[in-house]
Protein backbone atom coordinates (compact mmCIF):
# COMPACT_ATOMS: atom_id res chain seq x y z
CA UNK A 1 0.00 0.00 0.00
CA UNK A 2 1.43 3.56 -0.61
CA UNK A 3 1.44 6.29 0.98
CA UNK A 4 -1.84 7.71 2.29
CA UNK A 5 -2.50 11.20 0.48
CA UNK A 6 -6.20 11.98 1.73
CA UNK A 7 -8.37 10.57 4.24
CA UNK A 8 -12.15 10.67 4.00
CA UNK A 9 -14.81 10.67 7.47
CA UNK A 10 -17.42 7.92 6.76
CA UNK A 11 -19.65 8.87 10.06
CA UNK A 12 -19.96 7.91 13.54
CA UNK A 13 -21.87 4.90 14.14
CA UNK A 14 -23.20 3.51 18.37
CA UNK A 15 -22.16 0.23 18.34
CA UNK A 16 -22.59 -1.95 21.37
CA UNK A 17 -22.96 1.36 23.31
CA UNK A 18 -19.72 2.74 22.00
CA UNK A 19 -19.15 5.61 19.24
CA UNK A 20 -17.29 4.51 16.89
CA UNK A 21 -15.61 6.77 13.65
CA UNK A 22 -14.43 5.47 10.49
CA UNK A 23 -12.15 7.09 7.61
CA UNK A 24 -11.58 5.64 4.39
CA UNK A 25 -7.54 6.75 3.29
CA UNK A 26 -7.09 7.01 0.26
CA UNK A 27 -3.24 6.31 -0.97
CA UNK A 28 -1.07 7.54 -3.60
CA UNK A 29 -1.32 4.42 -5.71
CA UNK A 30 -4.97 4.44 -6.05
CA UNK A 31 -5.48 1.96 -2.76
CA UNK A 32 -8.04 2.58 -0.67
CA UNK A 33 -8.79 1.09 3.21
CA UNK A 34 -10.77 1.91 6.31
CA UNK A 35 -9.80 2.51 9.59
CA UNK A 36 -11.83 2.73 12.73
CA UNK A 37 -11.32 5.18 15.84
CA UNK A 38 -13.19 4.91 19.29
CA UNK A 39 -14.43 8.59 18.81
CA UNK A 40 -14.20 9.66 22.28
CA UNK A 41 -10.61 9.47 23.08
CA UNK A 42 -9.47 8.79 18.90
CA UNK A 43 -8.14 4.98 20.05
CA UNK A 44 -7.50 3.44 16.84
CA UNK A 45 -9.08 -0.10 16.43
CA UNK A 46 -7.75 -1.15 13.57
CA UNK A 47 -4.20 -0.93 14.67
CA UNK A 48 -3.38 -4.27 13.34
CA UNK A 49 -5.33 -4.45 10.46
CA UNK A 50 -7.06 -1.76 8.29
CA UNK A 51 -10.64 -3.12 6.48
CA UNK A 52 -10.48 -3.52 2.73
CA UNK A 53 -13.67 -1.89 2.49
CA UNK A 54 -16.31 -0.28 4.44
CA UNK A 55 -17.01 -2.29 7.80
CA UNK A 56 -20.21 -3.15 8.88
CA UNK A 57 -21.92 -3.20 12.42
CA UNK A 58 -20.44 -7.20 12.82
CA UNK A 59 -17.00 -6.05 12.33
CA UNK A 60 -17.17 -3.22 13.96
CA UNK A 61 -18.51 -5.11 17.24
CA UNK A 62 -15.80 -7.60 16.68
CA UNK A 63 -12.97 -4.72 17.32
CA UNK A 64 -14.16 -3.80 20.20
CA UNK A 65 -14.42 -7.22 21.69
CA UNK A 66 -11.08 -7.10 20.65
CA UNK A 67 -10.35 -4.15 22.68
CA UNK A 68 -12.11 -4.84 24.96
CA UNK A 69 -10.68 -8.80 25.42
CA UNK A 70 -14.28 -10.21 25.33
CA UNK A 71 -15.17 -13.66 23.54
CA UNK A 72 -18.85 -13.02 22.03
CA UNK A 73 -20.81 -16.11 22.29
CA UNK A 74 -21.98 -16.40 18.34
CA UNK A 75 -25.12 -18.05 19.58
CA UNK A 76 -26.72 -16.11 22.38
CA UNK A 77 -24.23 -12.97 22.05
CA UNK A 78 -23.42 -13.29 25.73
CA UNK A 79 -19.60 -12.19 26.03
CA UNK A 80 -16.65 -13.74 28.89
CA UNK A 81 -13.13 -12.20 29.10
CA UNK A 82 -10.71 -14.09 26.54
CA UNK A 83 -8.31 -14.80 29.52
CA UNK A 84 -11.42 -16.88 31.15
CA UNK A 85 -11.18 -20.10 29.14
CA UNK A 86 -12.30 -22.38 31.53
CA UNK A 87 -15.68 -20.10 31.77
CA UNK A 88 -15.54 -19.81 27.78
CA UNK A 89 -15.55 -23.80 27.85
CA UNK A 90 -17.94 -24.11 30.12
CA UNK A 91 -20.28 -21.60 28.27
CA UNK A 92 -19.94 -23.37 24.52
CA UNK A 93 -20.76 -26.84 26.59
CA UNK A 94 -23.91 -25.32 28.20
CA UNK A 95 -25.53 -22.73 25.28
CA UNK A 96 -28.38 -24.08 24.31
CA UNK A 97 -28.91 -20.87 21.50
CA UNK A 98 -25.61 -21.77 19.57
CA UNK A 99 -26.07 -25.69 20.07
CA UNK A 100 -29.73 -26.07 20.23
CA UNK A 101 -30.14 -29.67 21.78
CA UNK A 102 -28.02 -29.57 24.15
CA UNK A 103 -29.34 -29.58 27.47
Amino acid sequence: MGKVIRDIDRGTRTIDDLLVTVTELICDDGGRSFDAHLAGDGTLLTERESFDSAPDDAQLLELFDDYRGLWRCPGCHDTVATTDHDLIADHVRDCTISAPGRA
